[in-house]
């Protein structure tokens, strides 16, 4: 509240006045008016006015502390000459925020609406019943409500405006007030196509591209507004994937438009990506200031933006991009690439690798030739002589409907918390996977883990890692993004394991792929999580995973989906709908296919840990135990062939393999034969419309991405 206040008032001002030394003290005043509140909320003025000296007062002089006496000033001096454009900003923010209305006719629709009218009643005192005088009257709420019943109301508050669906009150638009206020501009920057912008053939470029992004949200616009504008940094509300939204002064519209101008003549000239703008003027009710910037977003994303230049195709065209001319060699391969990938390749090799190479103690011109080997698996000087290729991975992960979560937002305050929440929910989960690798002495594993991570932002991003790591890392994501995310949102995930040569581009696209199949998983988010009022965590949906991998050739989009699609017509897969983390009795739960493997100690939602889900592949356990895996992969690998080879003949084929499978299950001459064909039989198996379905192909899959390329 106090740092929208805060925005809010300044812009107030200078719209009205400029940008003058009372700018100071009105920001000042705004960001400090409320903090007596934490003490005693019906004398905060003063304790406001008390602690923001307390504070300050004994460490500065001169010019600062009078700024500092006339803002405390402000605070309890409602005469004051800057008096208005304090209350202006304090009354616009709450405004946004307190949301009486809807309140109350939640609470009307529930049994909670008696108890909360006697008290309404008893307030009154025989007068007629006024909510909104007694919503904002503290006196209210200390006097006339017991806590226990403020505690139910809110409960059932928020329970209500947590379910997502058209029959919600809270989403009825014909509740939405209209007031608006022309002399402040809300204002959403977004970044158009940022995933074509990132996709080149080259990982040092891919880098270069993800941190010029971040480069523009996170510090080249918040430091115009700052610098050039003069704005308060209070100005920049909060950040989604890709986009940044802020408050500005009306008259300032103009010069944000220029700021976009300037960045995609600087950094996309010559690209299908562009900053683009949502606008809204200020309105009393924040969800109508959110879907009007989203209109206004979606009509310039998809409209006519800019004269469209026809490529003729006669020249040499770039080699990381596929796209523009190639005007420059790059590095000693004398690659041709175009202005645009030559400045992401030279700042992605400076600002990610060896930044990075730096802060992990490690010689980047030693490793900087084998960086993607390094990242795959192999020691820091590449494969041996002779040694085979390990295996490196490439995961996309996006949020499961992320636009409702934030669209669905009931105030700014709620906006802001659910952008922080989003992003620190995918952060903390990558974090949590890396520092458990640290505590299990996997230092190099660590090291290949901060290098492979490409792009995250809000809710996306793009990592490589040894493909070994990317099964038990994507299950973590995917359970710690539900559980911090307050069991209300889940991510989609695309997984594709290849060598290390295959080309960046074709695996981007194909791993593109695979992440949109996952993204078919919307209705069981909506209807799981989204609709209704999450009291437990749930075992039906925490999210979707599509996988993928290749030995040899080149997988592209295209080639994964066939290669899928045809699985699923011969029965053999149901990665087609992809797989969801779900507990073990869901048919769709990736843990079935997990637990083939993990005979002998299950994993189900209780024990996913991390440290659980990294044994699957004795990360932290001595060499002998890490061969014992693979051997089991291995031993697995060759029960799937053997059912495979068991039906000569394609009539009822699926029939006798799984008959082959029982059998084995009884009369295997190995104990580890016998107990794994005993799970394909329990796990793998399902019946589809009438028809057996072992898949075995998805299963297939797992060994060979668990195996890291060692099988």
């Amino acid at each position: 509240h106090s740092l929208a206040a805060s925005a809010l008032s300044s812009a107030y001002y200078i719209n009205s006045k400029g940008i003058d030394e009372n700018l100071l003290v009105v920001r000042f005043a705004a960001l400090f008016h409320d903090i007596g509140k934490f003490l005693n909320w019906k004398d905060h003025e003063a304790l406001s006015a008390e602690k923001a000296k307390l504070l300050f007062e004994t460490y500065v002089d001169g010019y600062a502390r009078k700024v500092i006496l006339d803002a405390t000033d402000l605070i309890i001096n409602r005469k004051h000459i800057l008096r208005n454009f304090l209350d202006y900003g304090d009354r616009k923010s709450s405004s946004l925020d307190r949301i009486p209305e809807l309140f109350y006719k939640v609470i009307k629709n529930t049994h909670l609406y008696e108890d909360l009218e006697k008290c309404l009643k008893k307030y009154a005192i025989g007068g007629e019943i006024d909510f909104d005088k007694a919503f904002n009257d503290w006196n209210f709420w200390t006097n006339y409500v017991k806590e226990d019943l403020v505690k139910k109301l809110t409960e059932e508050f928020c329970k209500c405006a947590s379910e997502i669906h058209e029959k919600n009150i809270i989403f009825d638009e014909k509740s939405v007030k209209d007031e608006d206020d022309e002399n402040i501009a809300f204002i959403r920057i977004d970044v158009r196509r940022i995933q074509q912008f990132i996709k080149v053939n080259n990982i040092w470029a891919m880098n270069g591209a993800s941190r010029l992004i971040d480069l523009i949200l996170y510090t080249g616009i918040p430091a115009f507004i700052v610098e050039e504008l003069k704005l308060p940094l209070e100005s920049v509300l909060y950040y989604g994937g890709g986009n940044v939204t802020i408050v500005v002064p009306q008259s300032f519209v103009n010069k944000i438009k220029e700021l976009i101008k300037h960045f995609n003549n600087e950094f996309f000239e010559g690209s299908s990506s562009k900053l683009v703008f949502g606008l809204s003027p200020f309105y009393s009710n924040f969800r109508l200031i959110n879907s009007t910037i989203d209109n206004d977003l979606a009509a310039k994303k998809i409209g006519y933006a800019e004269p469209q230049f026809v490529n003729p195709n006669i020249y040499e065209k770039c080699e990381l991009c596929g796209k523009a001319y190639a005007s420059h060699g790059l590095n000693k391969r004398e690659e041709r690439v175009c202005n645009l990938c030559k400045d992401k390749h030279e700042f992605g090799g400076i600002w990610h690798f060896r930044v990075r190479a730096n802060l992990l103690g490690l010689n980047w011109d030693e490793l900087s030739r084998y960086v993607i080997e390094y990242i795959s698996g192999h020691s820091r000087h590449g494969p041996e002589p002779g040694e085979e290729y390990l295996s490196l991975s490439m995961i996309k992960f996006d949020g499961i409907l992320i636009g409702q979560i934030m669209s669905s937002s009931i105030s700014l305050t709620d906006a802001c918390e659910r952008s922080f929440r989003i992003d620190l929910s995918v952060k903390q989960g990558i974090r949590s996977f890396m520092k458990k690798l640290l505590d299990l002495n996997e230092k190099e594993d660590f090291n290949r883990m901060v290098l492979g991570l490409m792009y995250v932002g809000g809710d996306d991003g793009v990592m490589l890692m040894p493909s070994r790591l990317s099964i038990p890392f994507a299950l973590h994501l995917m359970n710690e993004y539900y559980l911090n995310m307050g069991c209300k949102n889940a991510l989609s995930l695309g997984l594709i394991c290849a060598k290390p040569k295959h080309p960046l581009t074709h695996l981007y696209e194909a791993c593109d792929s695979l992440l949109s199949i996952a993204k078919g998983a919307r209705n069981d988010c909506y209807e799981n999580l989204h609709k209704v009022a999450v009291a437990i965590p749930s075992n039906l949906f925490r999210g979707s995973l599509t996988f993928f991998s290749t030995d040899g050739g080149w997988a592209t989009g295209e080639t994964v989906k066939s290669i899928i699609n045809e699985a699923f017509d011969e029965g053999i897969s149901c990665m087609k709908n992809s797989y969801f983390l779900s507990d073990t009795p869901n048919e769709k739960t990736i843990l079935k296919l997990l637990n083939v493997i993990e005979y002998d100690m299950k994993i189900d939602l209780n024990n996913l840990s991390t440290e659980r889900l990294l044994k699957v592949v004795g990360e932290g356990d001595n060499d002998l135990i890490k061969e014992e895996k693979i051997a089991r992969l291995k031993e697995l690998r060759n029960c799937i062939h053997d059912i495979f080879s068991s039906s000569k003949i394609k009539i009822r084929s699926k029939e006798i393999e799984f008959i082959y499978a029982v059998k084995e299950a009884n009369s295997a001459p190995s104990d580890l034969k016998r107990n794994l064909m005993k799970e394909i039989v329990t796990q793998v198996f399902r019946k589809i419309n009438h028809n057996v379905n072992l898949n075995l192909y998805d299963l297939f899959l797992l060994i060979k991405i668990l195996g890291g390329g060692r099988l």
